[in-house]
């Protein structure tokens, strides 16, 4: 989305405490602003301000593991980093479902507004390590980045949009296709709804502790190198 490379500018310079702060404190008011919500330019605002919040989840929580795991435990960690979307997707149905039936559609936004009120306090008291605040390893901040005409680049970047749009179909459309085509109460909706992001939530864990294992070894393999350095490989 278009505010992720605005929130990363953002965390490059505000640093990680102060730039995930200010992303979820954006997210939580954005979310609350739905409840206010009385037509459709009023709902459209709100969602554009919630979408410019979460923006900020994958360059934080990239930036967050690299600043406090070690390489062969960054893939279990950008798993759980970034498993909170699926996760979400999950739980969201099971637990706002019965608020909506109970308060209504107001409620339901209160409800994820409370949650963000929430992290805030808990990242308020965890951010407070000493490596939540540091600049990334001088050795990977001096490390030249890929360029914007690279090739495996552009490659990485269609493969992972390729592998994330009939997700996004499956994930947005399946409420819409069983309450319209289908006919299926919000109760129903909300029982299976949880299914599909299940099997997102379990790849990110196997994938993750599959690229750790990767890592591990080529680390091993450096190592027995000497670090690959010239006079080692003579």
């Amino acid at each position: 989305m278009p505010a992720n490379p605005v929130w990363g500018r953002i965390l490059d310079r505000a640093g990680l405490r102060r730039g995930m702060s200010a992303a979820v404190a954006c997210w939580t008011g954005a979310s609350m602003a739905h409840a206010f919500a009385s037509g459709f330019w009023s709902l459209g605002a709100a969602r554009a301000a919630l979408g410019f919040g979460e923006g900020a989840t994958f360059p934080g929580g990239l930036r967050t593991v690299v600043q406090t795991l070690p390489p062969d435990q960054r893939g279990r960690g950008l798993a759980v980093a970034y498993s909170g979307g699926s996760l979400g997707a999950v739980i969201t149905p099971l637990v706002v479902t019965p608020i909506f039936l109970l308060w209504g559609w107001r409620g339901a936004f209160w409800f994820t507004g409370m949650i963000g009120l929430a992290w805030l306090a808990l990242w308020s008291m965890v951010s407070r390590r000493p490596d939540m605040r540091k600049l990334p390893p001088p050795i990977e901040a001096a490390r030249p980045g890929p360029r914007l005409g690279d090739a495996p680049l552009w490659a990485f970047m269609c493969l992972y949009a390729l592998g994330a749009l009939p997700l996004g179909f499956v994930l947005y459309s399946a409420s819409l296709y069983l309450a319209h085509p289908l006919g299926c109460s919000q109760e129903f909706i909300g029982k299976v709804l949880w299914i599909p992001p299940l099997d997102w939530e379990a790849g990110y864990f196997v994938w993750g502790w599959l690229g750790d294992r990767a890592a591990r070894r080529g680390l091993r393999a450096w190592r027995h190198c000497g670090g690959c350095s010239p006079v080692a490989r003579r």
